[in-house]
């Protein structure tokens, strides 16, 4: 399924050139937490991260990572799981001049928006 959705991002940004989809490390530390949780939580999370796996054992360019040092750079103050997401993004900013934030959290892309990101 997850597979699938890669497939559809990549088609979709094609009119841009060259798009890639950036965890945070904190996204990967809160995978780590929710594989333990009640068990329709936990086989998600697995699920994420399996796909995430096969995806960097491919060594497939699409998909990069925030590693633990980057998301040590704070920008701005981390209060939150969210601040560290917007601080990755911002990080990003710095390298690249168009972010977008692909989230289901309604006020994490509040965060972005306020942030100058599109976010959907």
């Amino acid at each position: 399924m997850l597979h699938c959705w890669l497939k559809l991002i990549k088609y979709l940004f094609l009119d841009i050139g060259r798009a890639y989809i950036y965890l945070p490390y904190i996204v990967l530390c809160e995978l780590d937490r929710l594989k333990l949780r009640e068990e329709s939580i936990a086989r998600l999370a697995r699920t994420a991260i399996s796909f995430i796996d096969d995806c960097f054992k491919a060594k497939d360019e699409f998909i990069l990572g925030q590693n633990a040092i980057e998301s040590s750079r704070e920008l701005i103050e981390i209060d939150s799981g969210d601040d560290y997401i917007i601080n990755c993004a911002l990080q990003m900013k710095e390298l690249t001049s168009k972010i977008i934030l692909l989230s289901n959290d309604k006020n994490l892309r509040n965060k972005g928006f306020v942030n100058g990101f599109d976010a959907f």
